[in-house]
């Protein structure tokens, strides 16, 4: 008898559940293993959509937090601006930070001249360090960098004014792989100035991920929106392998279905049989 009958009762069912959540330019993936259910596939179903729906609400309460601050912190920049001092950049910065747990750093990053006409770069950015919130001003003002043509600021500024996500990059200065949300800013008679920015370390969004569980085995995994693995149990994978290249052709012959940004379910085979899996989007930054 196949393993994956749907119509099967009294068996013992191998229950992958992938949950893909669209996060930003992200998609959270949950895979979770429950074995030794003897139920119908309809309880599977609903346990598997509640636990889902679960997912969906803890990530974009978390999200929504930390993009209102850095909405916040557009819309003050935009008024007070190059009034600021320097020196009240620190205060400003720290205190944003400090305001979310989640929130790994926050930036104000000037266009060319921008901030002042003798000043090329001006990139204030504040960022936790061990218990502390650290500061740096020449951390990203470099010829070397030369931030107004990183992608992460980029997206911020072709956004028109919205709230953006940058994809997930290895950040060189801090050695952590981050995503950004960004926001162009302008002072009053609509002239962009630069960019603001709000960093979450991945490594906050792969915790979120792997402490949800369902049954005894459960895993999950992490994608963005191109279907690069930013966390999985094969490490192998992680910032190397995209889920349309999977080595596990079943897997892969899904991808396309997975990034859609759609609700579903589907199927795919391993070693330990055939599995199911449910995704959806995320609605906070879909």
């Amino acid at each position: 008898m196949n393993i994956f009958e749907k119509n099967s009762v009294g068996y013992k069912i191998l229950w992958p559940v992938l949950i893909t959540v669209t996060l930003a330019l992200l998609l959270i993936s949950i895979a979770v293993t429950v074995l030794n259910i003897n139920t119908v596939n309809e309880q599977i179903d609903t346990m598997s959509n509640i636990r889902l729906e679960e997912t969906i609400q803890s990530l974009e309460g978390k999200l929504e937090v930390h993009a209102q601050l850095v909405d916040g912190l557009g819309s003050s920049l935009g008024v007070s601006g190059t009034g600021i001092p320097s020196s009240d950049y620190q205060a400003l910065l720290t205190s944003q930070v400090a305001l979310n747990n989640d929130t790994y750093g926050s930036g104000v990053f000037y266009d060319y001249y921008a901030y002042s006409p003798g000043v090329k770069y001006f990139g204030p950015y504040a960022y936790r360090e061990n218990n502390t919130v650290g500061y740096a001003e020449d951390l990203y003002s470099t010829d070397e960098y030369d931030y107004p043509n990183q992608d992460w600021y980029l997206v911020g500024k072709n956004a028109g004014g919205e709230l953006a996500w940058s994809d997930p990059f290895y950040d060189d200065a801090l050695d952590i792989t981050m995503v950004t949300a960004a926001k162009a800013f302008y002072d009053n008679s609509g002239t962009f100035k630069g960019v603001v920015t709000g960093d979450i370390d991945l490594s906050s969004l792969q915790q979120i991920v792997s402490d949800i569980k369902i049954g005894e085995t459960g895993h999950a995994f992490l994608l963005d929106a191109s279907g690069l693995y930013l966390s999985d149990q094969d490490t192998s994978k992680v910032m190397s392998i995209n889920i349309l290249e999977d080595p596990n052709s079943s897997l892969s012959a899904i991808g396309n279905d997975i990034l859609s940004g759609e609700s579903g379910s589907a199927s795919f085979t391993n070693d330990l049989g055939t599995n199911r899996l449910y995704y959806a989007p995320l609605g906070q930054t879909g």
